[in-house]
């Protein structure tokens, strides 16, 4: 295909099949300027957060964060018609008077849109042209504020090199196939063929099989637009690093600090990557862990310089547990991660953490050990999470409008959350801080299962706990 055709290609398989967004916890501008908090770089004032998010989509992503930043500024860009309406469906239903929609080409970005303190470029980078990619990074030098923080995904080599036989298995398979709907369809019916195949043999193909098992249950979307995309191509994070370098923007950390884990390299090891270059230290690691995706945080050039990372700056900052802590609580013996599984789903200050430690001289690196040991999520400021239902539950009204309308709806953690049933779906709409649980037990009780009917009230509490625990519901 020649660079014009692939461009219209991909514009319209997305309006052909729509991608399904969801949420993105890393890209959530808490967690990134918690990180730059950690390096030394200035924090932005959170209430006139201004976030540009370069492939919109269908403002999965972008519109949650409007909505929790009201008096922000909030810009969203894609090139395809479908998902931008989508986009600005959701957000004129919440009535955001902060949000934007560009429906156009990146290459094209108006030059007066301004600044921004974040950048969001989330699952863009391996899914486009070279050209697209260059004018990814264009945008972000020519819109990211002094003190701004750039966040882009992509798929990672050398990981990605057991998930491109799979990938490559299905385009050959439907290499004959032009109609994007024919491709998924023909894609879904061999995959599970070659899984089995892989799955009865070792090695290599055994390894295939598990990073392909469960294929089969993502959207039509997902699948049309991850796995067989006409353009995806992982690169090796030193790759990344230079070309992000060459247009003027320097990586500075990861959004996920558990990409820091030695994993189970030994001691002897360790200190052999402890004594490299940052970067060439991090390339290892991706190595060890054979990663197939990396998050990185970008700053100007000139901002480079600033960015040391000092864990006792983890001192001025909030942390909450991950699913992960929480399903290991019988075996937490540690007092903070303790505190964190009590509290979970929402928030706890250092101070709290540290106190519960006995407030040692150590307590910020080993609140940050469980960071980097995915055992804890970082925030820069607390979160408004009520840990159980409160007498008039209130969900957030961005998760009330999804309810009944997406697959997922975003909860105050910035993740996507998908509704138990259809019970769950009618009862979220309800809870907007106006109804008691005794009347939202009276509202809800036609759409309680008919197994649940002799008792509509237990119905409706398992409902509201499950809320509770999934952070949909406000303080």
């Amino acid at each position: 295909m020649t660079a014009a055709t692939i461009h219209a290609v991909l514009r319209d398989d997305y309006e052909a099949i729509p991608y399904v967004g969801r949420p993105n916890p890393f890209s959530e501008p808490g967690r990134l300027h918690a990180i730059a908090h950690l390096h030394g770089l200035a924090v932005p004032p959170r209430a006139t957060l201004s976030v540009l998010e370069i492939g919109c989509g269908d403002g999965s992503n972008l519109v949650p964060l409007a909505e929790a930043h009201p008096e922000g500024r909030f810009v969203g860009v894609d090139q395809s018609a479908r998902l931008c309406a989508s986009a600005r469906e959701m957000a004129g239903a919440l009535a955001l008077r902060n949000t934007s929609v560009i429906e156009g080409d990146l290459r094209a970005l108006p030059r007066d849109l301004g600044r921004f303190d974040v950048v969001v470029a989330h699952g863009f980078y391996s899914w486009v042209p070279p050209d697209v990619r260059d004018a990814m990074f264009d945008a972000m030098v020519a819109h990211l504020a002094p003190h701004g923080v750039a966040f882009a995904s992509y798929n990672l080599l050398p990981g990605a090199w057991i998930r491109r036989i799979g990938w490559d298995a299905m385009r050959f398979h439907i290499r004959a196939d032009t109609d994007p709907v024919e491709r998924v369809a023909h894609a879904r019916d061999v995959i599970g063929t070659f899984v089995d195949a892989w799955r009865a043999q070792d090695g290599p193909p055994a390894m295939v099989a598990e990073s392909f098992a469960n294929e089969n249950e993502r959207t039509d979307g997902g699948f049309a637009h991850d796995s067989l995309s006409r353009v995806n191509d992982p690169v090796y994070y030193t790759q990344f690093v230079q070309q992000a370098a060459s247009r003027g923007l320097a990586v500075f950390a990861d959004a996920d600090p558990a990409t820091l884990s030695y994993g189970g390299a030994s001691a002897e090891y360790r200190a052999r990557l402890d004594a490299r270059p940052p970067v060439m230290r991090d390339q290892m690691l991706d190595f060890v862990h054979a990663r197939t995706l990396r998050q990185s945080l970008m700053v100007p050039s000139a901002a480079a310089a600033r960015a040391d990372v000092d864990v006792s700056r983890a001192a001025g900052l909030h942390y909450s547990a991950t699913m992960a802590l929480v399903q290991q609580r019988a075996r937490t013996s540690d007092a903070a991660s303790a505190l964190l599984v009590e509290r979970f789903p929402a928030t706890v200050p250092f101070d709290e953490l540290s106190r519960a430690l006995g407030w040692p001289a150590n307590a910020p690196s080993r609140v940050f050990d469980l960071c980097v040991a995915g055992l804890a999520d970082l925030h820069v400021a607390a979160l408004p999470i009520a840990s159980r239902p409160t007498r008039r539950p209130t969900a957030r009204a961005v998760a009330r409008w999804q309810a009944q309308r997406r697959p997922f709806v975003a909860n105050l953690r910035h993740v996507g959350v998908r509704l138990a049933d259809d019970c769950a779906r009618a009862l979220l709409p309800l809870c907007d801080g106006t109804r008691s649980i005794d009347a939202l037990v009276m509202a809800a009780s036609p759409a309680v299962p008919a197994t649940e009917a002799s008792d509509v009230r237990a119905a409706v509490e398992k409902r509201l706990a499950q809320f509770a625990s999934a952070a949909l519901l406000e303080a």
